[in-house]
């Protein structure tokens, strides 16, 4: 299936998505673009090891939210499959 047609699944079932990356997620994209594709295709959240600081800043604009890993963890660590499902929950209290 194309990207395209996995994201018209997607839309057609009201799944929003979610994005797992890497290090510098968004450097070196075009940024009004790199936000606005992943918006319109349903993506909600991005968890990436680190993100460009523009491309977090514009993700935020679009009502993406960039969420960061832990330290020391990384996406190869979570052993993910095309299966898994994710309920994500925000707990907005901060405690500093």
């Amino acid at each position: 299936m194309s990207i395209f047609e996995t994201i018209e699944l997607y839309k057609s079932n009201q799944t929003e998505l979610l994005v797992f990356a890497g290090e510098s997620y968004g450097a070196g994209s075009s940024r009004d673009t790199a936000t606005k594709a992943p918006w319109l295709g349903g993506v909600r959240a991005v968890i990436a090891e680190s993100f460009e600081r523009i491309h977090r800043a514009k993700l935020i604009n679009m009502g993406i939210l960039p969420l960061l890993f832990a330290d020391g963890i990384s996406v190869f660590d979570l052993e993910l499959s095309a299966s898994d499902v994710f309920d994500l929950t925000l707990d907005l209290e901060t405690k500093q």
